[in-house]
């Protein structure tokens, strides 16, 4: 079975650093005080970590293949101000 990688948040992002040469690419807070991260490579590899408001990450998942918008999104501003909580 699959263990669960986990450790403090700089070691895991300097080990993805020095073995794949991935860096943070994006990051979103969580509701609970948690970050999600994408890191990844120009040799198109990527991972994503959860890390709790303790500051242990966890490798959610890993893969090959990506690729990063050109451009920044345009905020869309809407009537209705509602957050993914509520969906």
């Amino acid at each position: 079975p699959n263990q669960q990688v986990c450790a403090p948040r700089a070691a895991l992002v300097e080990k993805l650093k020095s073995e794949f040469d991935e860096e943070p690419e994006a990051v979103g807070v969580t509701h609970s005080g948690g970050l999600f991260e994408i890191l990844s490579s120009s040799a198109g590899t990527w991972t994503v970590l959860a890390t709790g408001p303790n500051g242990v990450s966890c490798l959610v998942l890993s893969g090959d293949g990506w690729m990063s918008r050109t451009e920044p999104r345009e905020p869309k501003t809407t009537k209705a101000e509602g957050t993914k909580r509520d969906l």
